[in-house]
Parts: structure tokens; sequence; C-alpha cells
């Protein structure tokens, strides 16, 4: 009994630090939701808790130098299975713009709590837009422009984005079953130190330094995991020394309306606070479309250019 809470104390007291790019997640507080929180709508629900049919394009972290952005691409696995699983889009989320908005650095990383933090502050934008980079770390954490922001700002006025603890402090197999019912989430592993035994990585005992998303499992005997190192997909035992484990749920707003103006061939995208859009080429229209903000063409309304003029204009070209 001694012993136990011992391990529990040093696992909480080591366990999420920096070295694969998460830092030490700090304690809740009594504000944060939980698992299961009344405040929380889940839309997505699966008895099977297998995800792994939506699973995006695998990517690596590293692509010539260390990004340190684990925490950013197993978030961004996360929401990129949901999109799939609540719309049929098979998106891209750009890793570069949300490691860079949410604070992460070279050698430092970030924590689960900051990321969630921005995105739901700074929205979300497709690879097409802010690709990776040439693989060094200046390019990855190159600065954002204001049309990247406002591209950000334009994905939030098609979802929302809320999180809960799974669990903190040491790992709880039955919270995380319980939560994949309800779609992905992320959690830290050790990947500096590896234990596999018939394919199924083993608890190692060591601090964990590394974000990884859950995608699917098999009851009382492991989880499948969303790596961005190779192998992509792995299976963790049942019973692995996880780290503390925080689950995004993402709902659909209303899509944008489109509108114009008679005799004129610009088309703008009405965001949640009425502001216009314009969209200035089909190449953006397509990108919006497949992200889920609007739908085709055939969508536009035209209405009057009196009633047009009463919407705000964005000061900046729309860029998705």
């Amino acid at each position: 009994m001694i012993k136990r809470l011992i391990s529990k104390i040093l696992h909480s007291l080591y366990s999420d630090v920096v070295r694969n790019g998460l830092q030490q997640i700090k304690k809740p507080s009594f504000l944060d939701y939980r698992l299961g929180d009344s405040r929380i709508r889940y839309q997505l629900t699966r008895t099977s808790r297998d995800w792994t049919d939506c699973i995006p394009t695998y990517e690596r972290q590293n692509r010539g130098q260390e990004t340190y952005s684990c925490v950013t691409q197993s978030g961004l696995n996360c929401l990129e299975v949901m999109t799939k699983a609540l719309t049929g889009i098979e998106v891209n989320y750009s890793d570069s713009f949300a490691a860079k908005v949410s604070g992460t650095y070279e050698r430092r990383g970030n924590s689960f709590v900051n990321f969630w933090d921005s995105a739901r502050r700074n929205g979300l934008i497709s690879e097409e837009l802010r690709p990776f980079g040439n693989g060094t770390i200046s390019n990855f954490y190159r600065p954002v422009t204001s049309e990247e922001r406002e591209a950000g700002k334009m994905w939030l006025s098609a979802y929302e984005i809320k999180n809960a603890w799974v669990f903190w402090g040491w790992p709880q197999p039955e919270k995380m079953w319980e939560a994949l019912q309800y779609g992905p989430f992320h959690t830290s592993v050790c990947a500096s130190v590896r234990n596999v035994q018939n394919g199924i990585y083993q608890k190692t005992g060591r601090p964990q330094d590394h974000a990884v998303a859950v995608v699917g499992g098999k009851y009382k005997e492991y989880f499948v995991i969303l790596d961005s190192y190779e192998p992509f997909l792995k299976k963790y035992a049942w019973n692995y020394d996880f780290g503390s484990a925080q689950q995004p749920t993402l709902t659909t707003r209303s899509k944008l309306m489109l509108v114009k103006a008679p005799n004129d061939s610009k088309v703008y995208a009405v965001d949640a606070q009425g502001v216009r859009h314009w969209i200035k080429s089909e190449e953006q229209f397509n990108l919006g479309k497949n992200m889920g903000l609007w739908d085709g063409w055939d969508t536009v309304i035209e209405m009057p250019l009196t009633r047009l003029d009463k919407m705000p204009l964005d000061s900046n070209s729309l860029h998705i």
C-alpha cells in the first residue's frame, strides 16, 4: 500500500517532462473540465472505440531537425480524426501554424493546456496555406502572417473546441477506455526508452517525454497509439505507465453563408460576427469547402448591394 502510494507520488512529480517536446503538465484547476462533464456536448460516440478508419496522413515531427512539436501534432491528429468522423471530410491542419501560435519552442516544446487554449483562441488553418516547411527550425517557426491569423478566425466560425482531462498524475486505463468511446485523445509516453514484447510497448518506469494520440485499443490488453515518430501506429500495453491525458471535443457550428451582389463575380463568406470575407480565387474556395467551412457554388446567395454593404468588410483578403 505504502509502496504503491510512493510510486504514484513519484510518477506525478516526474512525469511529463521536456525531452521530445512535452512540457511538465500542471495540476488541473477546479475550473477545468473533466471527462463526462455536463458542460461538454459529445457529438461522437463509438462503442467499438476504434477510430483508425479516420486516421489522417502520417506526418513526422522531425523532417531534418527536431521541432519539439509532439503536443501540437498529437492534438491535431485528434482533431483531424474527429473532423473526418463528424463531416466525412479529410483535412490536414497546419502543424507549423498551430505550434507557432501556441508558443512551442525549440528544446522547450509545449503543454497540453497551452495548445488547447491557443486552438480555442486562434483556430486552425490548412497545411496548404502554411506548409510544414523545409525541415529547418527557423522555417517551421517562421512569423505568422495576418492572412494566416484571419484564416484561423474563420475556422472558429465553423467549429468549436473544448477539452477535458481524462486523468492527471498517474495512469488510469479504465478512464482511458471510457474516454475512447467519445473520440481520440492525447497522452504522454516515454519515447527515449522502449520495451517492446510481442509487438506491444510495455511500461518502462521512466519519465514521460513525448505526446501521442490514442485512437483505439482492446480492453484489458492494449491501446492503439498514433505517433509522430515511426512506426506511426503502435500498441501500448493496458498497464503502460502513461502520463496525463486530455481529450478534445469538436462540435460543428452552422456553415458560413456565401453571398454576392447582382452582376458581380465577387463572392464573400460571412462569419459568425456578420463580417464579409472576400474569397479571391477558386483555389481558396475549394480549400474552404474541403475544410467544411461552406458548401458549393450552388449555395451562393445573391442579395441587393444595399443589404450587402451593411455587412462590414474584412480589411484582409481571405486566405484559407
